[in-house]
């Protein structure tokens, strides 16, 4: 079984697993999300994968509001993209 690091240290702290931060989604509106996975090399404000309670209040479940995953994405520093990024 291949142990998975959980902490990297970027210039404004660190990134681990589980970690609430902010993500800005394609749509440029700032929701909280948690860290399921940190990739890259801790000096380079790593990319991420996170997870989000989606903004839609008909998106109910049995468990209620549905969660959405997001993948690769990358830190607000290392992008030039208007949204779909994370920050601290």
């Amino acid at each position: 079984m291949k142990t998975v690091e959980t902490k990297h240290n970027t210039s404004h702290g660190s990134a681990e697993i589980g970690q609430k931060v902010i993500f800005v989604d394609s749509n440029r509106v700032t929701r909280n999300a948690l860290l399921t996975m940190v990739w890259g090399d801790p000096a380079d404000r790593p990319t991420v994968n996170l997870v989000t309670v989606s903004p839609d209040e008909n998106k109910i479940d049995n468990y209620g509001r549905q969660i959405e995953h997001f993948t690769s994405v990358p830190h607000q520093e290392r992008t030039t993209a208007p949204g779909m990024y994370w920050s601290f």
